[in-house]
């Protein structure tokens, strides 16, 4: 064989040899890809979920004093208190769903995936902290709504601190949650800078 030839022979098994280097890049990048837009995905969902939940948990709770509405300061006050609550939960869920349709951690670069998904954890971490805030506010909102049904003694002060103190734990529960969740997030988006290029 002749040189010409030989290397004619080595070009093409080198074309081939780069070939499959792609497509085994290509087919690894989708398959850790999957395992990152399944925890997006799952966001999304829990984002709807809520959007949906909240305010039907909250009138389902509240509807035998709402129906007879008395035009009293407390009970419009309570409404008022609660519509603010559900409408801030709302946005602040509808803010994270479009912040998830952003990321495309197959087409996007890992920066700006990770940029992305950062933002989304930023949003987050303030709508999980604003329920430090919105709690007392719904607590609130909820004693106002059922203010007439109420008798005032030391096991109601109590089972008012108890809840507002749940209320406190479950928020920080939920950052804790959220941030292991991000953090999951990241490291498998950002396994993929090995792959792409």
């Amino acid at each position: 064989m002749e040189y010409n030839e030989i290397e004619k022979l080595w070009n093409k098994y080198d074309e081939k040899l780069n070939t499959l280097t792609t497509m085994n890049k290509l087919v690894l990048t989708k398959t850790i890809a999957q395992s990152s837009q399944k925890t997006i995905n799952w966001l999304q969902y829990r984002n709807y979920y809520s959007i949906i939940l909240v305010p039907l948990m909250l009138i389902f709770l509240l509807h035998p004093y709402l129906i007879p509405f008395n035009p009293d300061i407390k009970i419009i006050a309570g409404t008022l208190l609660l519509l603010t609550f559900i409408g801030y939960s709302i946005w602040h869920f509808i803010s994270g769903i479009n912040q998830l349709k952003k990321v495309d951690v197959v087409n996007d670069s890992v920066i700006e995936s990770v940029n992305k998904i950062n933002r989304y954890n930023t949003s987050g971490i303030n709508r999980i902290k604003a329920q430090i805030i919105s709690g007392p506010m719904l607590l609130a909102a909820l004693l106002l709504i059922v203010w007439d049904k109420l008798t005032f003694n030391p096991n109601f002060f109590v089972a008012v601190a108890a809840l507002a103190f749940a209320s406190f734990l479950f928020a920080k529960r939920h950052l804790n949650q959220h941030k292991q969740r991000i953090e999951k997030l990241l490291s498998d988006v950002e396994e993929l800078k090995y792959y792409k290029d």
